[in-house]
This record gives structure tokens, sequence and C-alpha cells, in this order.
């Protein structure tokens, strides 16, 4: 069934009303910062121009951006302060916050005195007007408030303020941005803005994680073989799954990240379950294409001349890997084999038995969450596998309550995120290696300065660390 034919007001894929996100940006923190993070809040106020945000600054400390309306707290009337925006009548307020000396009993029941009073009574009240307003999220870049959210006592205690980082802020944006399927990257004046499809979003990023085709090229061409000859060969197929297959594990932690955002019922639930079964596919999937790619181009003695005995996983591939010539790449596939194990102890079950289980857990006083159940051989293998890479099983999401009856589960988006980050990293240094044993070294791809900001303010949105590969990087 084709919809061409359709008017321009398509049923089948309506047009989203879009919602920004709102957003309380702390002027006297982020004012402060420097460097690498403060491009990164330029940023941010950057897309404050745009439909994605709708930002407001706090009434204390120096805006970096001038668009961007500023607040006033105004003075004390029975106990209590209006908040509202300094470009409108000073009759209008947008806001306020009730109860003003709670701040100053809860001061003195601390013993705040000077700068730490000061400190309190203007986060305690800038997170009381960002709450009650209907702002979505305040944002900071003051370390000890930050710090304090994410502990489970005093005033600022985890799940009590929806208080982020700048960078949690655009991952967040991001995936608002993503939801709608446009991805604002750059806006240079307000009203003006530069957008990409979230699918070229991950196109771009897997160039940028993975190593650049031209050095693929040079380690699987044949002796002689010039560029058009390598075209629609199975080896240029299997480079060419390599990247395809690194963007649809993007795609899949954003989709994960998406529904986790959302209210949890069972619906969202089955959408986690399935993104994850797909990353998981795609995984295994990129590692089988490598060692596919790599017994193509060296032809790796196996016992049987089966399909089955092609896989990075296994002592006698990697040995005959070693015989002709791929040390470093045997190597490395050594190195991260308890990562591949555990992953085949995902895919096996998943393509062949009883799939990808899931359960919606309630918890008292925050509704109800959403979990991946693993077997004990799969928490095996995780826990062995996070052991050698020497990272918490908190991080990844793992809920291990040992007791009879109960079984290990992940919460998804950290599970995936991690999973996910992990993966791309281990191909790019298995394609690092290879192309070493071949004598192929290393160069970058001529970015654009453009396109070098580009991908840099795509891996912000995406929430990506600085510790993954990066072609776009001096």
């Amino acid at each position: 069934m084709r919809a061409d034919h359709l008017d321009q007001k398509n049923p089948f894929d309506p047009n989203v009303e879009r919602v920004p996100l709102t957003l309380v940006l702390d002027a006297r923190s982020i004012g402060a910062l420097e460097g690498k993070l403060r491009k990164r809040a330029h940023f941010l106020c950057e897309l404050c121009w745009t439909k994605a945000i709708d930002g407001l600054w706090s009434w204390e400390g120096a805006p970096i951006d001038d668009h961007i309306p500023r607040t006033e707290l105004r003075p004390v009337e029975y106990n209590s302060r209006t908040v509202g925006r300094l470009d409108e009548p000073p009759g209008c307020f947008i806001g306020g916050v009730r109860a003003w000396d709670q701040f100053d009993r809860w001061a003195d029941q601390q013993g705040y005195e000077g700068r730490e009073r000061d400190w309190f009574i203007y986060y305690g009240s800038l997170a009381h007007f960002s709450d009650r307003s209907g702002r979505h999220y305040l944002v900071t870049a003051d370390q000890r408030l930050l710090k304090e959210t994410e502990g489970d006592k005093g005033w600022f205690r985890r799940g009590q303020h929806r208080i982020i980082s700048v960078g949690h802020a655009l991952f967040l944006v991001g995936l608002a941005m993503k939801a709608h399927r446009e991805v604002f990257y750059e806006s240079p004046q307000p009203g003006h803005t530069v957008y990409t499809f979230s699918h070229s979003m991950y196109e771009w990023l897997a160039m940028d994680f993975v190593q650049p085709r031209r050095r693929l090229f040079d380690l699987v061409k044949a002796p002689d073989e010039e560029l058009q000859d390598y075209f629609h060969t199975e080896r240029e197929a299997l480079v060419e799954s390599i990247f395809d297959r690194v963007s649809h594990i993007l795609r899949s932690r954003d989709r994960i990240a998406l529904s986790n955002a959302r209210n949890q019922d069972d619906g969202t639930l089955n959408d986690m379950r399935y993104d994850l079964s797909a990353m998981i596919g795609n995984i295994a999937g990129v590692f089988d294409s490598l060692a596919v790619l790599a017994h193509t181009v060296l032809v790796v003695p196996l016992k049987s001349n089966s399909d089955s005995e092609i896989t990075l996983r296994r002592y006698p591939f990697r040995r005959g890997l070693k015989e002709v010539g791929a040390e470093r790449l045997a190597t490395v596939a050594g190195q991260i084999k308890p990562l591949l194990d555990f992953i085949w102890g995902l895919r096996n079950p998943l393509f062949h038995r009883h799939g990808l289980p899931g359960q919606l857990v309630h918890v008292l006083g925050s509704g109800k969450k959403s979990q991946i159940t693993l077997s004990t051989e799969q928490a095996d293998l995780f826990k062995k596998m996070l052991r050698h890479r020497k990272e918490s099983t908190t991080a990844w999401g793992l809920d291990d309550p040992e007791a009879k009856g109960i079984d290990p589960s992940v919460a998804p988006f950290p599970f995936g995120h991690h999973l996910a980050i992990a993966s791309i990293s281990a191909v790019d240094e298995l394609l690092d290696a290879f192309a070493k044993d071949r004598g192929v070294e290393g160069s970058g791809v001529l970015w654009s300065a453009e396109q070098k900001q580009m991908l840099t303010r795509f891996r912000w949105l995406s929430g990506l660390p600085d510790e993954l590969p990066a072609r776009s990087q001096p």
C-alpha cells in the first residue's frame, strides 16, 4: 500500500504537536563555566532560540546569552515572593515561591552561615520556583548541587527536585528533537536554524566512530585492485554492513531512551524489549561481519570448512588468524572475549529459545519501572564481563537480589547505553588491529570545520561519552 497519492496531511504519518522542553537555566553557575563546558552551555542557549527549548535565566548571576528571557525575584509579601520576567511589565508574574521562611528555618537547623547560607537559600528557592511553575528541569553547573541530588539525605536529595546538568539537558533535548525526527544542531541567530533528520545523524556518527572507509578499503583490497573494482564485491558489502549496524545500534539505544522517558506501562516495556532485541542482534551481527571479512581477506584455515567456525569468540579461529598474519586482531579478540561471551549469552536465547523477557515493577512512591530479566547463566556472564572491564554493576543497571525465586534484571536504558558504547568501541579496536596487521596506517577523515562542530554537537545531543573513538577530533 502506498501513500504518495494522499493529500499533504497523511494519516499514516501525522504531524505531532511539538512540545518544547521548558528549562530554568542557572545563570550563577553557568556564567562561570570555561573552556569546553562553556561551549556546551552556549550550544544549549542556541537551542533555546529554536522550537526545541523554552528557556529562562535565573534571577542571579551573569547570563551568557542575552536573547533568553531573564527572571527577577520580587520582594517578600505575606511570606511569599513572586517571580517575573524582566522584559514584562512589573505587575506581571510567571510564578512564585511560597512560605519563604522555610529556607531560613532549614538554614538555621543545618547551621548554615555566610556564603553557605546564601548558596542554600538561592538554590532552594530556585528549585522551588522551577518545580512549581511547571518547568521541566532546572539546569545547573553547580557541582555541589548536582552531587546532593544524587544522595539520599538533605533538602536536594534524590527524587525531590528535577535538577540536571548542562550535559544531561543536551541529551534530553536531543531525545525530544529525535521524537520529532528533526535535530537542530545550529542556530546562528534567533529564528534561523539548521537541522538534519535523525536517521542522517546516526549515519554521520557511525562514520565518526568507525575506522575511515578509505583505510578499510586499503586493508581489504586485493593486490593492484582499484577502487572501482572493489565496488559490488562481498568485501564492500561486509564493510558497509559494519557502518549500517553501528548506526542501527545507536538508533536502538535512542529508541530505548525515548521509551524510558515516557510513562511506563506494558506498551513501553514491550517497545524496549523489541529495541533491545534489535540492538543485541545488530551487535552480534557486526562482530560476525568483522570475522567473515577477516576470513574473506585472509582465508583463515578451518577444520571442517563450516561457517560456524568463523567467529572471534572461539580460540581455533583466533589461532588461525595468527597463522595467516593477523596477530593483533587475534589478540584484541581474545582481550574482549568476556564481552563476546556475554553478547552470545544474550543472542542465543533471543534467536533460538525464549527471547528477551521483561517485567513491570511497582515502586512505592515513584510509580512503575520497566526491567529486562536475565537468566542466572546470563547474569554470571554479565558479572564476569564487568569484572574484566572493571566497571560497576550499578552503572550498567543490574539488579541481582540473589534471593530465591527472583530473577536478576537490568534497567533497559543504562544497560542498553553501556552495551552499545562497549560494543562500538570494541568494533573500532578490532578494525584498527586488523588494519595494522595488514600494514595500513591510520589516517583521519578530512572533515571540514563545520562538519567537526556538527559531529561534536551530535555527540552532546546523544549523551555519548568522550571516550568513544572519534575521527572528527584532533
